[in-house]
């Protein structure tokens, strides 16, 4: 299901950004808002994510896919807005590569090894270790630096 959301949100981003070359705004708000939120609607009623709310990409979202996170992706896309509005070709990139850091994150989610609950670590036996000298020396035992008039 993630992947139709992904899917829309990528085609109504590179429609929206054409029309808003064209200065045509509120046709590229409607492009890129309406079918975004529409899809949304339509995954959470119909969408069971109990699979991916246990699996480690939705641990990673808790964690990491805050208020905060969710603000600089609509910033990315903001930016992305503005240097197609004002023909800023080279912003267009950096807008694209706000949002992707989220992306980057689930690929590393996939790469780490499977945990378990239960999973017993050996310890290796503790190895004697060696003292080390404590000195216990107030700032008051310390010479005073002495200055020569």
């Amino acid at each position: 299901m993630r992947p139709i959301k992904i899917a829309v949100d990528v085609s109504t981003t590179i429609v929206s950004t054409y029309l808003l070359v064209q200065q045509e705004l509120a046709l590229a708000l409607a492009v890129l808002w309406v079918p975004s939120i529409a899809v949304t609607i339509v995954l959470i009623r119909l969408g069971d994510f109990s699979r991916i709310r246990a699996s480690r990409i939705g641990e990673y979202l808790r964690r990491y896919m805050t208020p905060g996170m969710q603000a600089l992706r609509l910033g990315g896309e903001g930016i992305i807005a503005v240097a197609a509005w004002c023909h800023g070709w080279l912003l267009i990139p950096v807008g694209i590569a706000v949002p992707h850091d989220h992306a980057v994150g689930d690929e590393v989610m996939r790469r780490q090894p499977k945990r378990t609950a239960l999973r017993t670590v050996e310890r290796p036996p503790c190895t004697q270790m060696q003292r080390l000298p404590v000195h216990h020396a107030s700032p008051r035992r310390h010479a005073r630096p002495v200055i020569d008039r």
